[in-house]
């Protein structure tokens, strides 16, 4: 499961930065909010079990943020601000939240 959880946030980062040079499609949009969604709610259960509190925190605000049923509704400059940050931490997780099972 651990290669997938790589492979599902090296996705999502690449997804995140190539949105910010392309308007989206709903789709692409769509798919990009339920992976982010999916790799959230997957790295709250890890870090829960890890009792890893700061990493707890960044994945429930990302599964809160880019949850498909609620979304937040926001201007496109701040979106592409949320998008920078979001991949970048996506890309720190991979060296410094790294599940030991």
């Amino acid at each position: 499961m651990y290669i997938g959880y790589i492979a599902a946030r090296i996705l999502a980062a690449a997804m995140l930065f190539n949105r910010m040079d392309n308007p989206s499609h709903i789709i692409y949009y769509t798919f990009l909010k339920l992976l982010l969604c999916a790799i959230g709610t997957y790295g709250v259960f890890v870090a829960f079990c890890k009792n890893e509190k700061l990493w707890l925190l960044i994945f429930a605000a990302t599964t809160i943020l880019f949850n498909p049923i609620y979304p937040f509704h926001l201007s496109k400059f701040t979106w592409s601000r949320i998008d920078i940050v979001t991949a970048a931490i996506l890309v720190i997780s991979l060296f410094a939240f790294r599940e030991k099972y």
